[in-house]
């Protein structure tokens, strides 16, 4: 049964909208920092995982720290895409670099534009 569960969200999450996380500025992060973006990871996870239709996550720009720490908490199970290279070379390899980017909206507290 838990298994049929799994295997239900797995294609849940392939079919929802992608949400992109992008983790590429590690360097610029405290181990503190990088523990706390972790644990909101995992809530970001577990959140997902109580949806009807969750959404597909794609933690991208992974740096080695913070890889380590996920790696503790068994992130292959946990149905979310995880990858080492920013955004747009991840996309790029997807071939889908034009349409992501007549598509994106990227959200950063850096932004002088206000929504």
């Amino acid at each position: 049964m838990k298994k049929d569960l799994q295997i239900l969200y797995r294609e849940l999450v392939q079919k929802g909208p992608k949400y992109i996380v992008d983790c590429d500025f590690e360097s610029l992060q405290s181990e503190k920092e990088i523990k706390s973006m972790c644990q909101q990871l995992g809530y970001c996870h577990y959140t997902n995982k109580l949806q009807q239709m969750p959404i597909h996550l794609q933690i991208l720009g992974l740096g080695p720290s913070l890889k380590a720490k996920l790696e503790k908490c068994n992130i292959k199970s946990w149905g979310i895409t995880f990858d080492e290279r920013d955004f747009l070379a991840f996309h790029e390899q997807e071939k889908q670099v034009e349409d992501f980017k007549n598509k994106m909206v990227y959200l950063t507290a850096d932004s002088e534009n206000l929504i």
